[in-house]
């Protein structure tokens, strides 16, 4: 990909420059690049304009700046979709670290659990919360928030080993979304409705619903496994 937005980039600068050869030669390195590209995951490989990418060698090739503009831009929109539809998934499978390494100190029964197993539990204490608050088992809840921030804080001990430089006030990063204080605030809030004696449903849910999807990210993991109380 950075083959392809060097070579990209560098045939207009040529054509500026009014070498014309240079610039096909960049265009033709382009056309190689793309095709490449298109081949590592075959999965996307509708997603790549081939016609736009021939047409516009073409136009370099004929030094026709207007067609080369117009292929240009037909190029440049079937890459914007496609890193739409794909940037978050490509960005976490080849930028970001693997997982796999990782392990949590799960506080609730003190032992040392791979990093899939921990986000099971955490989902699971976390949707164990509104599961009694339905059934109106609030003591269990109060129990469930307890297991889930415990759990929480020990996420953010993890989290804190990779994203060290990001806690800032200035913007929402990883830390703050997912195990920032605003999560321990609004869990001692839910049990600030439960300690009124008549914890109100619409109040709960709202509160709730600031809280990120824990069982999504549990999705994204490599393995399926089954829930831990």
């Amino acid at each position: 990909m950075h083959q392809i937005n060097k070579t990209f980039g560098a045939i207009f600068i040529d054509i500026d420059r009014g070498d014309w050869e240079k610039a096909l030669q960049s265009a033709k390195d382009f056309g190689s690049a793309y095709r490449k590209a298109s081949e590592m995951v075959p999965e996307w490989k509708d997603l790549f304009d081939f016609k736009a990418s021939e047409s516009f060698i073409a136009s370099v090739q004929s030094k026709n700046i207007e067609l080369s503009i117009q292929h240009y831009t037909e190029i440049e929109k079937s890459c914007s979709q496609c890193h739409q539809k794909n940037n978050i998934s490509v960005w976490t499978r080849y930028h970001w670290p693997s997982t796999k390494t990782i392990k949590v100190l799960d506080p609730i029964d003190e032992k040392e659990v791979n990093y899939d197993q921990f986000m099971n539990r955490l989902s699971t204490s976390f949707r164990n919360i509104s599961i009694y608050f339905d059934q109106q088992k609030y003591n269990e809840s109060w129990k469930a928030i307890d297991v889930f921030s415990n759990r929480l804080k020990g996420l953010r001990s993890v989290c804190s080993k990779c994203h060290v430089t990001e806690w800032t006030k200035n913007s929402t990063t990883i830390k703050d979304f997912f195990v920032g204080n605003d999560m321990i605030d609004a869990l001692q809030k839910i049990k600030q409705i439960f300690a009124s004696g008549e914890p109100d449903a619409k109040i709960f849910k709202k509160i709730l619903s600031t809280f990120p999807n824990y069982h999504a990210k549990c999705a994204t993991s490599s393995t399926n496994l089954l829930p831990s109380f």
